[in-house]
């Protein structure tokens, strides 16, 4: 017989690797569950805003930013992270004129 870790009631534990009884073992994954499920849903609520939120950025900001992180600039190791870095840029710099347009 073996001590549940959470509840201390002993039960009858088929290995080593058994330390939670059958109660306390379903009502903890049911918790981890009920964790990652909120986890992901406020990473997506997150993500949503984040990609609903106004780009307040100085046009001319980020113009230098491209022009600084533009692959040219840098060596070959670090080539792919300024090319991904400088799209994302790019996308930004299309944000802010459309966004400037809608305004107009």
């Amino acid at each position: 017989m073996t001590a549940c870790l959470d509840c201390a009631q002993t039960f009858d534990a088929r290995g080593d690797w058994q330390t939670r009884c059958w109660r306390c073992w379903r009502e903890q994954r049911e918790n981890d569950r009920y964790t990652a499920g909120y986890d992901e849903g406020w990473q997506r609520g997150y993500s949503a805003g984040l990609l609903d939120a106004p780009v307040s950025l100085d046009p001319g900001l980020v113009a230098d930013l491209i022009a600084l992180c533009h692959p040219d600039r840098h060596p070959a190791e670090r080539a792919d992270l300024a090319h991904r870095a400088t799209v994302q840029l790019l996308g930004v710099r299309e944000q802010i004129q459309i966004s400037r347009k809608d305004a107009a």
